[in-house]
């Protein structure tokens, strides 16, 4: 009886030591916050200092250096901490004197206050 109770012993021993393995190799691929890249696009960064409602022409996005030739409206997104947002587009034939207008948020720390543990300490 002594050896039964050893062998389920070890048996509870090593299914804690896999799913702890196994727990720990799920919480090794915890999301960097940037997995909606996509490397075949273009993505023009937009940093606001204030959240409200911002409008952004056609010839800032090209002096911005983002676009050089009229694009479809239907294929600009608005994206946010890798969420769509609601993105108005001027014309669907978005070229010179058109115009996108969205809501923007300002960087509020986000996904960063998960790589500190003091991220509210201020220096």
């Amino acid at each position: 009886m002594y050896l039964y109770n050893m062998k389920i012993e070890y048996r509870i021993i090593l299914m804690i030591l896999v799913l702890s393995q196994v727990a720990y190799h799920v919480d090794a691929q915890k999301k960097f916050g940037n997995e909606w890249i996509n490397p075949s696009k273009n993505y023009l960064k937009l940093k606001v200092a204030e959240n409200g409602i911002y409008k952004l022409t056609y010839e800032e996005m090209v002096a911005a250096g983002f676009i050089n030739t009229k694009i479809n409206g239907t294929d600009l997104q608005l994206i946010n901490y890798g969420t769509d947002q609601a993105l108005y587009v001027s014309d669907n034939d978005f070229g010179p004197g058109d115009h996108i207008e969205f809501y923007g948020e300002k960087n509020t720390i986000g996904l960063d206050s998960l790589l500190y543990a003091d991220w509210q300490k201020t220096y």
